[in-house]
């Protein structure tokens, strides 16, 4: 609502928050709520329109708490405090002081503070998740699943990409070599592009893509509409498809397991290679699923 009363609505998030930047005065950052707005205005629409959504819930609890502060009288004590009230939910919380800090880290770079008192504290330590896909689960989701899904859920098996980036591709993606990729995680660090070279497997499932209609398309795997899916859409079908398969007696999983799956099922250097891991600890800890191979002593 604009100060005379009158409203501007929006069909689109992103241009929401672009009009939002456009209205701010930079050069007013007294407070943290204020940061949190231009952090809003500016860093956030960098997101995908997923996170987009995330953060500005995120910035409305941190501002509701830290808003009418001063960024320099915010300090490590008050921050273990606001985890202290959100421990029964430790995941959420720990990404709520993570955007805190990442607002931190730009109020230094934007003149409204000195240090950020987020890198001090030490947030719910998150215990590796455990859950092995093995073969028969697999495989038996995969036959109730629609022609669309089951591409994406062997994709993701062979390649070890994260849902969003096997969404993602495209059939430009596609070359002579293999599938170039390069993973959302890494895009805004290291930028690290992937070569996912042909198997007979992984060209069968390409090709069985590529025949999807309507066949004049950008997307590798597409809606009945020809489109990407998007993450929400995708992720509606997967429940459906899980209610599915709980009904028929097999236990329920996450759609990113399988990318555990595909590392568990391999060698630990090959599995760190293929999901674009520089540090083969991150793999060992987070993607390794299966116990360790033992000989009985005698």
């Amino acid at each position: 609502m604009h100060k005379d009363g009158t409203k501007t609505v929006f069909d689109d998030l992103t241009e929401a928050i672009q009009f939002a930047a456009a209205s701010h005065d930079p050069a007013k950052l007294f407070t943290m709520g204020q940061v949190l707005q231009r952090y809003q205005a500016e860093v956030t629409p960098t997101k995908s329109k997923r996170n987009q959504a995330n953060e500005i819930t995120t910035i409305g609890r941190l501002a509701a708490v830290f808003g009418d502060m001063p960024p320099s009288a915010i300090t490590p004590p008050q921050i273990y405090t606001y985890l202290d009230k959100r421990k029964d939910t430790p995941i959420s919380a720990n990404n709520d002081v993570a955007v805190l800090s990442h607002a931190f880290t730009h109020a230094i770079k934007w003149g409204a503070a000195l240090h950020n008192p987020c890198l001090k504290v030490q947030r719910f330590k998150k215990k590796p998740r455990q859950r092995y896909v093995d073969d028969a689960e697999f495989w038996a989701v995969h036959a109730l699943a629609s022609e669309q899904v089951q591409l994406v859920m062997e994709l993701a098996y062979l390649t070890g990409l994260r849902r969003g980036d096997v969404l993602a591709l495209s059939r430009d993606d596609v070359t002579e070599e293999g599938i170039t990729v390069t993973p959302s995680k890494t895009k805004d660090s290291s930028g690290m592009a992937l070569l996912i070279e042909w198997s007979d497997e992984l060209r069968d499932v390409v090709k069985r893509c590529q025949q999807l209609e309507p066949r004049v398309r950008s997307a590798l795997i597409c809606n009945s509409h020809g489109n990407h899916f998007t993450a929400s859409g995708f992720s509606s079908v997967w429940q459906r498809l899980m209610a599915k398969a709980v009904k028929s007696g097999i236990e329920r999983y996450q759609f990113k397991d399988i990318r555990a799956k595909s590392a568990s099922d391999d060698t630990l250097e090959k599995a760190s290679e293929r999901l674009g891991h520089t540090n083969k600890d991150i793999t060992q800890r987070h993607y390794m699923r299966k116990g360790k191979k033992v000989r009985p002593l005698k």
